[in-house]
Order: C-alpha cells, then structure tokens, then sequence
C-alpha cells in the first residue's frame, strides 16, 4: 500500500513472507490435487476434462491472487475502495467467463466442480497458511 506523508511515499513492492508461504501451500496442494485427477482419469477415461478445468481455473486463481496483492500495494491508502472494487469485477469476470466457457466446451458437471475447486485453491492455501503460523 502507498502512504503518502508529504515528505516521501513508502511502498511494499516486494512479495512479503506470508505471500511467499501462500504461494509455497498452493503449489503443494495444487500439484496433489493434480495428481488425484490423473489418477481419476485413467480409471475413468470420460473425466479428462476435470484435469483441464482444474488445472486452468488452479493457475487463473494464483494469477489473481498476485493481482490482487498488486492492486493494493500499488494503490494509494484513500484509493482502497476503488481498487477493491476493481479486484471485484476482475474476479467476477475471470469466474464467470472460465465457468460458462468450460460449460459450453465440455457440457459436463465434473469440469465445473473441478474448475470451483481450483478457484478456492489460494483459499485453502491461505487457511493452511493461518492454522500453520499460529503454531
């Protein structure tokens, strides 16, 4: 966030440490769920496209993540509400373009729930990242 205080602006341009353990969490839960769906797939051949949704809509949620992290670092503390609005209609958007594109293309319901858990990828990494730092 920048702050401004007349003299100089401070700001956070580097990626903090918490950012850094989020990131480590969700690689790590993303690479196991990946593996589960492989492994779902050659059982059941008909379920490749839970690996196409979940592994696009996985990646979609780290971008966002260090978007969003972006977007408040880089914007001025009385610009907050602006910028949450933003990374609001930014995920909005990414959400519902990914959802209706994997319905239209694939036309089953494994590739949205697939794709729904990859969303709340960097959601789970972040509670695993609270329950292990109060430790």
């Amino acid at each position: 966030m920048k702050i401004d205080s007349g003299l100089n602006v401070y700001e956070d341009d580097l990626i903090s440490e918490e950012h850094k353990q989020i990131y480590k969490i969700a690689i790590i839960i993303y690479i196991i769920l990946l593996a589960v769906s492989i492994i779902l797939t050659v059982i059941f051949p008909r379920l490749y496209s839970i690996i196409i949704g979940y592994g696009i809509s996985g990646i979609a949620s780290m971008i966002l993540f260090y978007i969003t992290s972006k977007f408040i670092n880089n914007s001025h503390y009385l610009d907050l509400k602006k910028a949450t609005k933003r990374i609001h209609i930014i995920h909005q958007v990414v959400y519902l373009v990914l959802l209706a594109l994997f319905l239209v293309i694939f036309k089953n319901a494994f590739v949205i729930i697939s794709s729904v858990l990859g969303f709340v990828l960097v959601k789970m990494s972040i509670f695993i990242s609270n329950i292990i730092s109060k430790k």
